[in-house]
């Protein structure tokens, strides 16, 4: 993995983290991002998240399915890199 590919990764995670923590407002679950994996032409993306307590994980991963086109409209907007 070339280092550009590795700041991608760090930096898809935040963006990740932090439309998690402003898109879900769910009490007593708690959702984090372990790590984010970009293709190598950058168009395609991998984010493991992992969800506390475990018996909600079924309705958290069909909340995250749902909201994946504002998801993507917030990585648009906020992730600025340059194609190379």
């Amino acid at each position: 993995m070339t280092r550009r590919q590795e700041r991608v990764n760090a930096l898809v995670q935040r963006l990740a983290a932090d439309f998690l923590q402003s898109a879900i407002r769910i009490e007593n679950v708690l959702v984090s991002v372990l790590a984010a994996e970009v293709s190598k032409d950058l168009k395609r993306a991998k984010i493991f998240v992992s969800v506390l307590p475990e018996t909600r994980e079924k309705e958290i991963i069909d909340l995250l399915k749902n909201l994946k086109k504002n998801f993507r409209a917030y990585l648009a907007k906020n992730l600025k890199i340059k194609y190379l």
